[in-house]
């Protein structure tokens, strides 16, 4: 992928994750249009963003006092 489509989608992603994400699935279809790759790259992100950070997390992680 060359650099101006990473711009694109970062571009994109920055603009979706200030919005609400009621709002994000139609900013997405207007932005993306037909390019059903950009929309799936920028989908995959937000999906990253949205998810709970489950590796370090209370429940996932004890910490020993010795």
């Amino acid at each position: 992928m060359n650099s101006l489509r990473w711009q694109e989608i970062e571009e994109l992603f920055n603009q979706a994750l200030a919005l609400p994400l009621d709002e994000r699935t139609s900013f997405l279809t207007s932005t993306c249009g037909d390019d059903a790759a950009l929309r799936a790259e920028i989908d995959s992100l937000l999906s990253e963003v949205d998810q709970p950070d489950l590796f370090l997390s209370e429940s996932n992680f004890t910490m020993k006092r010795f």
